[in-house]
């Protein structure tokens, strides 16, 4: 197990095995769900209808049950069925009971997926290698993912609820009911107008590189969500 160091850094490092296995164990359900959601939405426009099925399911996490949840990531990779049903077999029995694992198998998944595609000229896809070692456009999607849903572990996380106030809750609510990401740097000001000055929240909010989604760390902190 590769744990980060402040040598790794969390922010940059696009290493899927060591970032995977740097996310405490405390880390909720919820987010390895959405986590999982939103790797299946990355091979949306090659599959039909699994991104829309992804972004139900994710719409969905706060309301269902863990079970629910897990019979309709079941529900996706059932749909790369085929040439690859025994790829799913094989990654998703490691994990019927541990959603973390399950997350990381379905990550697995949409990674060999992209590989395959790759390799569409014929060459014969290694199945004996791990997923995890294959540098790839999915990889390091996939490690961006992770960095929006599951906040930094070397940083404490402390948030005062006296940053909660009606202008910033207005706010979060309305950008995570409306999906509207672009509200994120207004956000971001009023919550230092609030007092806040926890700046690895405020950056995260204001930057323009970060591709917000259902699940993102900061907003789910403002809220106080799990």
């Amino acid at each position: 197990m590769h744990i980060l160091t402040e040598k790794d850094c969390w922010e940059s490092t696009d290493d899927l095995a060591v970032l995977f296995d740097s996310v405490p164990s405390e880390v909720s359900d919820r987010k390895w769900f959405l986590f999982a959601c939103a790797c299946c939405e990355q091979v949306g426009t090659d599959i039909p209808g699994v991104a829309l099925i992804a972004r139900i399911c994710a719409e969905g996490a706060g309301t269902s049950t863990l079970q629910d949840r897990w019979s309709m990531i079941g529900v996706l990779s059932s749909a790369m069925q085929g040439e690859f049903n025994p790829l799913i077999g094989r990654f998703l029995s490691q994990g019927r009971n541990d959603p973390r694992t399950l997350a990381r198998s379905v990550s697995s998944l949409m990674r060999v997926w992209e590989e395959t595609k790759r390799r569409a000229n014929g060459a014969q896809l290694e199945l004996e290698r791990s997923p995890d070692q294959n540098a790839s456009t999915a990889s390091l999607a996939q490690a961006a993912i992770l960095r929006e849903i599951i906040p930094n572990p070397n940083h404490e996380g402390f948030f005062d609820d006296n940053w909660r106030t009606e202008h910033v809750m207005g706010l979060a609510l309305a950008i995570e009911e409306e999906q509207v990401w672009d509200r994120m740097p207004i956000l971001a000001d009023a919550l230092q107008d609030a007092g806040c000055e926890d700046w690895l929240l405020l950056n995260h909010c204001r930057s323009e590189t970060v591709r917000h989604l259902r699940g993102c760390w900061a907003l789910d902190r403002i809220l106080g969500r799990d």
